[in-house]
């Protein structure tokens, strides 16, 4: 998984973060992965929660990783780059739904 925490001085924030199931096929070829930030899912102490949030870009304080497939052994990330950029073609904001009930906030 990949995880963006959000730079937050509300305490009850701190064990928030916002997380991408990342697939990759190992091996010994390099992966070039493109990850809008409308598709990371909101979540506390680990648990995907109803509510779902907009990442605020401009709050993001770092990035992780997450592996998580139960295997014991070696293992090996290598990554060449972090970027960001402007996708035109990308046009969705959010990618999960919300209702006034789950998220009263959001459709005042």
């Amino acid at each position: 998984m990949v995880n963006i925490r959000e730079d937050t001085d509300i305490i009850q924030r701190k064990n928030q973060m916002y997380s991408y199931f990342m697939f990759t096929r190992g091996g010994p070829y390099w992966q070039e992965v493109k990850i809008p930030f409308s598709k990371f899912f909101f979540s506390n102490q680990g648990r995907i929660r109803d509510a779902q949030y907009q990442l605020l870009l401009d709050k993001i304080s770092s990035i992780g990783f997450t592996l998580a497939d139960k295997v014991d052994g070696p293992f090996f990330l290598e990554i060449d780059f972090i970027g960001v950029f402007t996708d035109p073609a990308h046009t969705e904001e959010f990618a999960y739904e919300n209702s006034p009930v789950l998220n009263p906030r959001l459709f005042k």
